[in-house]
């Protein structure tokens, strides 16, 4: 297989989006042979020095953009061509033609339903449904549903297949700034595909967050691409799928580094927790909620749930701990009042370990020896948001004591705030 040609210009974008688009007119299969023909390798160093919460990060998004398209961004760019009576009954991803397209989606949307973070007949927000597949889904499992999209036609369309599914479904066109217009409280926000299509994403989890969702009510994100090595915090893509969307269609297509993403939502504060799926990366999901005062953090059920997952690892089977792989933090939201953290931590290594565990106000630098334990008490303030444990990882498997290879540091038990 020869390599992929790598472009490295903005110049070169548009005949690519050209060459890909004739190739979607006689197939779905054409174009994906197409658009992998090609790597996209675009500097972004422009974007690393800058602020990705200030307003001039977004305007050199949106210049950015232009260079790609030659336009300015406007919702308008957003419009999707839909023949609505000929997609009535064979809407997206019907149309492809494509069995491995149809099945990728059908199995997506039964994982989202799947995970749902409230029940039936919960009330859902379905921000950007496009043809309505999650709508429809959705109101037949017996959710109270609505449907806001920027696209009229996508709007009619999902009022025709409700018709014919026999459901009741609330639908407005405008856009996700709008969602208020409802005048609904909802139980949860889904996200599946379209929370990539706006720059201003900060804006409108502040309004869904203070105008649109109940007390406990939650932020569903579904096929987002959401990454953890994302070149930047957060901007246009520029793999060949997203550069090809944005020439030839217009549409914004971002990504979103991990960090970035749980960092949006601290300061709206929301918690999030995501589920990954190696075979159907397109179902990944994050749902993320109110932040709560805690006071007690078990082994899975919390550690491994926070911004800094990738610093646990696995919860153990059928035991009360948790391994870190190193340095590990923990995000806390302790009680008011709350004045000290308690902990107990394990070396299964069969070398002494030195520990060394932060609070926002305290230390503790500790020897634990071989396969020992210790129990840990730190000052604290109502106010800390983490609770960091760092020491050196060390692998079984190196060490010639099983086939292990995880990298492993310390075991974390319970920990309690009081």
């Amino acid at each position: 297989m020869s390599q992929p040609k790598r472009l490295t210009e903005v110049s070169e974008l548009r005949n690519f989006a050209s060459y890909c688009f004739e190739g979607q007119q006689q197939s779905y299969e054409e174009l994906h042979r197409r658009l992998r023909e090609f790597r996209i390798d675009i500097d972004l160093s422009r974007f690393q020095t800058l602020d990705p919460f200030s307003d001039t990060y977004i305007k050199e998004q949106l210049k950015f953009y232009e260079e790609l398209t030659g336009k300015r961004y406007g919702l308008a760019n957003e419009a999707t061509d839909v023949n609505v009576e000929q997609s009535r009954y064979r809407p997206y991803p019907y149309g492809t033609g494509s069995n491995k397209v149809v099945g990728a989606h059908l199995a997506a949307i039964g994982k989202l339903i799947e995970h749902m973070p409230v029940d039936p007949p919960a009330k859902v927000l379905d921000m950007g449904p496009g043809w309505g597949n999650t709508t429809i889904a959705l109101a037949q499992t017996g959710y109270q549903v609505s449907a806001l999209d920027i696209e009229r036609r996508f709007i009619d369309l999902i009022n025709l297949r409700a018709q014919d599914a026999h459901v009741d479904v609330i639908t407005k066109v405008g856009a996700f700034d709008q969602a208020h217009m409802l005048g609904e409280k909802f139980d949860c926000a889904l996200f599946y595909e379209s929370f990539h299509h706006t720059p201003y994403h900060n804006e409108l989890l502040a309004n869904l967050i203070n105008n649109c969702l109940t007390v406990d009510g939650r932020l569903y994100f579904v096929g987002e691409p959401i990454l953890d090595h994302n070149p930047v915090p957060w901007g246009l893509r520029l793999d060949p799928m997203s550069v090809y969307s944005i020439c030839q269609f217009g549409w914004f297509e971002l990504g979103f580094s991990t960090d970035y993403f749980y960092e949006v939502l601290r300061r709206q504060g929301y918690e999030c927790d995501r589920i990954q799926f190696t075979e159907l990366t397109d179902a990944n999901q994050f749902t993320a909620r109110k932040r709560h005062p805690r006071s007690t953090y078990e082994p899975g059920e919390h550690f491994q749930s926070r911004q800094n997952e990738a610093h646990w690892n696995k919860p153990e089977q059928e035991v009360d701990f948790q391994f870190t792989k190193g340095f590990a933090e923990l995000r806390v939201n302790p009680p008011v009042g709350t004045t000290r953290a308690q902990l107990k931590v394990s070396n299964f290594s069969p070398l002494d370990k030195q520990v060394v565990i932060k609070t926002d106000i305290d230390t503790r630098d500790i020897m634990l020896e071989a396969n020992g334990s210790q129990d840990v008490v730190l000052d604290l303030t109502e106010t800390c948001e983490t609770l960091s444990i760092d020491t050196d990882s060390w692998s079984p498997k190196k060490l010639g004591l099983s086939a292990d290879e995880r990298e492993l540091g310390v075991a974390v038990h319970r920990i309690e705030l009081s």
